[in-house]
């Protein structure tokens, strides 16, 4: 309805007033990049004048103990002399133009072999900025779900396949670049499962998608989580290939749980949700139960059937949250608002004016709503420890949390953290986070 109702009153408009409109959606939707990309344009560089004493490696140790990973430059420029304006400010139109002298040193080493000459002009055509260094990790420097189809789309069409989890195993063009001159093979090949650590000889935490289709979110873990801890990301095949797409929840957690099982035949079943994945979560602990098995379900600040939450007295309470919120910080929370329905008007512009890959993502988007709401979230057995941020208002907080007591037939345990629903897999939260994952992960 409120696509029909946008398009007609695009209709209405004169024509240039159509030919501007148009304009302004394509600059919006190219400035913000795929999917919220952050990324290419909004690299972190630092330049630096250096003394003689000056060494690069001891510098970036001195950064990665003192500063969060989001603070810590993609990029390191040394300069001879630092360029000054007139009034003695830093020229910075002047930095942009100045060549590196040396960098760190996944920069300094450039693509010796010709996969990695291939690699190397791919991902930077693909995520529009050069220099890139055959060890820069692809989540580091900007990569997400829509820049990662690209990349494998445009390897393909040059003779070289990269799966989706090869490319979360392989993170930087020398690692793939290795794999394939070597032509090593995984023991399993998997449509749905990525790994982000193998190793480890703990049981295995399996982080399912959001409602993105993508599991990229996760990969932080890996730099957080104790390190005998093997993780695996569990990801929408279609998002890349043309694999099915589900035609409900039964049947994606039957594919996922497939697969799971061959890494881990036995529970207890330790698995992450956020979000959409909430419903896969509560239907694994069903599914699991034919096969006397057990599963800890860490949500993560997620209310169970959030899709749904429009009963009589759920919405009375999510309608006076939103006031308290509103006489707090008004501009907050009608920006938080607006946010949060943006899936609402966002589909009709990409359908009109996104690119082939946005379109792609965007239809996985919506059958992921589509059978989350039409799940109808059984009672089970099974035990969910709940990872909850702090909502400032009691009566929203008990909604979220009794929403889990009345499914979870093996229990809620509440483990509260710091941050907000939107920042947990981000720094600083993340650091905290990870801690209250690993506390209510079970052996």
């Amino acid at each position: 309805m409120m696509e029909t109702n946008l398009k007609k009153r695009l209709d209405e408009l004169p024509t240039e007033d159509q030919e501007l409109m148009r304009y302004k959606i394509r600059e919006v939707l190219s400035s913000s990049s795929e999917n919220q990309r952050s990324e290419s344009p909004n690299r972190l560089m630092a330049y630096i004048e250096p003394n003689a004493s000056f060494e690069m490696s001891t510098f970036q140790s001195y950064l990665e103990k003192r500063l969060p990973n989001f603070m810590i430059p993609n990029s390191i420029v040394l300069v001879e002399q630092m360029p000054h304006l007139p009034n003695g400010k830093i020229d910075s139109q002047a930095l942009h133009l100045i060549q590196q002298s040396n960098t760190n040193q996944s920069e300094i080493q450039g693509a010796g072999t010709e996969i990695e000459k291939m690699l190397v002009e791919i991902w930077e055509e693909v995520m529009n900025f050069s220099p890139i260094g055959i060890h820069d990790n692809f989540f580091e420097i900007g990569g997400d779900s829509i820049l990662s189809i690209q990349i494998i789309a445009k390897a393909k069409q040059n003779g070289l396949n990269i799966s989706p989890a090869q490319f979360f195993e392989y993170q930087s063009i020398s690692e793939i670049a290795h794999f394939l001159s070597n032509e090593e093979k995984a023991d399993t090949t998997f449509k749905y499962l990525a790994p982000l650590r193998k190793e480890g000889r703990k049981k295995p935490l399996f982080c399912i998608h959001s409602g993105g289709g993508h599991a990229f979110l996760y990969n932080v873990l890996t730099k957080y989580l104790k390190k005998d801890r093997p993780i695996y990301a569990v990801q929408v095949s279609s998002l890349f290939e043309q694999n099915k797409i589900h035609p409900n929840i039964e049947e994606m957690t039957r594919d996922y749980l497939e697969e799971m099982r061959l890494i881990q035949p036995n529970g207890p079943y330790n698995v992450l949700v956020y979000c959409f994945s909430t419903a896969v979560g509560n239907e694994m602990a069903l599914q699991l139960k034919e096969f006397d098995q057990k599963i800890n379900i860490v949500v993560m600040d997620t209310m169970a059937s959030p899709w749904n939450a429009t009963a009589p007295a759920q919405l009375k309470v999510r309608i006076q949250y939103f006031i308290k919120r509103f006489f707090q910080n008004p501009l907050k929370a009608i920006r938080l608002f607006v946010a949060e329905r943006r899936y609402m008007v966002e589909p009709f512009f990409i359908n009109i004016f996104g690119s082939d890959q946005k379109k792609k993502v965007e239809s996985i988007k919506h059958n992921l709503r589509e059978i989350c709401v039409a799940y109808r979230w059984p009672k089970h057995n099974g035990s969910v420890s709940l990872i909850i941020t702090e909502k400032g208002d009691e009566k929203f907080q008990n909604l979220l949390i009794n929403s889990w007591k009345e499914l979870a037939g093996g229990g809620v345990t509440l483990y509260p953290t710091e941050g907000t629903h939107s920042t947990l897999f981000e720094e600083p939260e993340i650091r905290q986070v990870s801690k209250k994952i690993d506390d209510c992960l079970i052996d």
